[in-house]
């Protein structure tokens, strides 16, 4: 998906339908060819199948600086 493309490398934070969080860098977003059935999804620090149409909010986290 062109709309969350920009953001794939980021630190995210992720909210399903059903409350679920997920915090961690974007690392994939779209069809999956070794798994078709999954639909469109993301993976974030290597959790894969958060599917796109559960996904209620996506917020980028400012990455932390060093002090």
């Amino acid at each position: 998906m062109k709309e969350l493309q920009h953001i794939i490398g980021k630190r995210v934070k992720v909210k399903d339908s059903d409350g679920k969080e997920w915090v961690g860098e974007l690392q994939f977003v779209g069809l999956n060819e070794i798994f078709p059935s999954w639909g469109l999804h993301v993976t974030i620090s290597r959790v894969p199948g958060i599917l796109i149409n559960t996904i209620k909010d996506i917020e980028v986290l400012e990455e932390e600086r060093p002090y």
